[in-house]
């Protein structure tokens, strides 16, 4: 047998591996399509159930009908220790109408964040969640941090703020979201 008809012969079984490999990623992008898509505004947000620092779980599905703001953080992060005071003291002025935060540590180191924690009293105010797989992070698209998500009574998102929301801009989302009022919408891109 001839070079040539051995190349032709091997660059047809290489096109049909390429094609297979193909068809099987096309079919498992349409079976998890919902999971692709990023977490947006108006869009329902994905369900978290995580270990709680204190022990047992916890997550969005224990908060139905409030307002949630999930704040995902690490302690290394020190936009995220600085913002701490902020949401502890948005949950203290709201929590009688239906306002939470679950801040998830992207780390699920639980010495690291009983260290903050012990440092910083905001810290001790907020209910702490883990994240020591990374699933949460990576089902809300986390790319960066501080990385805040706030979610409607009736579980959808409200508003996205990555990098820190700002004190005004974060309570004006808040209060919108406590009487039901829609949010700027943000496109499909996260709110900077």
């Amino acid at each position: 047998m001839s070079g040539r008809p051995r190349g032709r012969l091997a660059g047809l079984l290489v096109m049909a591996v390429l094609l297979s490999l193909l068809s099987i990623n096309m079919v498992w992008v349409l079976r998890n399509c919902e999971e692709l898509k990023p977490v947006g505004s108006g869009r329902v947000a994905p369900a978290i159930d995580l270990p709680a620092l204190g022990g047992g779980r916890e997550g969005l599905a224990d908060h139905r009908g409030k307002v949630v703001l999930i704040s995902f953080w690490a302690t290394w992060c020190g936009p995220c220790i600085k913002e701490m005071p902020m949401l502890a003291r948005l949950r203290r002025a709201n929590a009688r109408r239906g306002f939470e935060v679950l801040a998830i540590n992207v780390e699920g180191d639980p010495q690291k964040v009983r260290q903050v924690q012990a440092s910083h009293e905001a810290a001790r105010q907020l209910t702490m969640l883990l994240d020591p797989d990374g699933e949460a992070a990576r089902r809300y698209g986390v790319r960066g941090l501080p990385y805040l998500v706030l979610v409607d009574r009736d579980g959808k998102v409200a508003q996205l703020l990555i990098g820190g929301g700002g004190e005004e801009r974060l309570e004006a989302a808040v209060e919108r979201a406590l009487k039901g009022e829609a949010s700027p919408p943000d496109h499909g891109h996260p709110s900077r």
